[in-house]
């Protein structure tokens, strides 16, 4: 009797795991495509300031936050 409560544990408790290593690279992927679109806007945003420089506006990136005038 014990050595199979002893196996459900260990099921469980790997079960446990790989779920818990699912959620933590599923969490992971979502952060890195975030990082990801913001580095995009970052760059977009740098070709645009680079396109136009002589203009009053003023764009600020919020990935560095920093503040540009056009």
């Amino acid at each position: 009797m014990q050595r199979h409560a002893l196996h459900r544990w260990r099921t469980n408790t790997r079960a446990a795991t790989v779920a818990g290593s699912e959620a933590r690279r599923a969490e992971c992927a979502a952060l890195s495509d975030e990082l990801h679109s913001l580095r995009r806007a970052h760059l977009e945003l740098q070709d645009r300031m680079a396109r136009t420089s002589t203009s009053t506006a003023a764009i600020s990136c919020k990935s560095c936050r920093g503040l540009w005038r056009l």
